[in-house]
């Protein structure tokens, strides 16, 4: 949810056409994939133990 939060000052200056707040926020997405992908991971080895 931390990360939510951290996005959703990017977004609105996104609107505004800011490049670097687009990347920044392309940046924090992809940040974002990486941790669920993490998550996911480490759920299903504990399921298996």
């Amino acid at each position: 949810m931390g990360q939510r939060h951290y996005l959703g000052k990017d977004i609105r200056p996104t609107y505004a056409g800011s490049k670097s707040s687009t990347e920044r926020l392309k940046r924090g997405i992809i940040h974002a994939r990486a941790l669920v992908r993490e998550c996911l991971m480490e759920t299903e080895r504990s399921a298996r133990s």
